[in-house]
């Protein structure tokens, strides 16, 4: 016969690894459920007629940029109000930008 240690050792255990198993079952049963399936990564659609090329070169900010560029930059999926924002920062960085260019160099 199994002394008392042995058999607290063994029940131990096997109590161990039932939860070992448990948890292993429950995450494989969670992931199988995720609505993610796959990651589709479609490229870059230009919708304001600017080439793709330009966009990915010139900075935000910079004074190559133009205001067609910058609102090519807007998601498409942006909510209404987000839109109206980055229009809104789009036409300032312009504005701001023909002022530079309309300033007398010394």
């Amino acid at each position: 016969m199994m002394n008392m240690t042995a058999t607290r050792s063994v029940v131990f255990w096997m109590m161990l690894l039932l939860g070992a198993l448990t948890t292993w079952a429950a995450l494989s049963a969670h992931a199988a459920d995720s609505p993610v399936q796959a990651t589709i990564v479609a490229p870059p659609t230009n919708t304001h007629g600017v080439s793709i090329e330009t966009t990915a070169v010139i900075a935000s900010g910079a004074t190559e940029d133009t205001l067609t560029a910058c609102t090519a930059r807007i998601p498409e999926g942006a909510s209404a109000g987000q839109r109206m924002l980055a229009e809104q920062s789009c036409v300032g960085e312009e504005k701001m930008r023909n002022a530079i260019r309309s300033a007398p160099t010394f």
